[in-house]
């Protein structure tokens, strides 16, 4: 089902996913960075194979 929608907006899917977590708001709340506030979290890892996943495309 994303895929379909994805390929009928023609927009590209990446296989990285980000999990909810609440170190995300805490972080936005403190106006900082998921990397300063919340190194070792889940989301953290998340952007991270996200980022490493779009870089491998250039």
């Amino acid at each position: 089902m994303i895929e379909q929608t994805a390929g009928q907006l023609k927009t590209k899917l990446y296989k990285a996913k980000i999990r909810e977590c609440t170190a995300i708001k805490e972080a936005q709340a403190t106006q900082q960075s998921i990397y300063s506030y919340a190194p070792k979290s889940n989301a953290t890892a998340d952007y991270t194979a996200l980022i490493d996943e779009i870089l491998r495309e250039e």
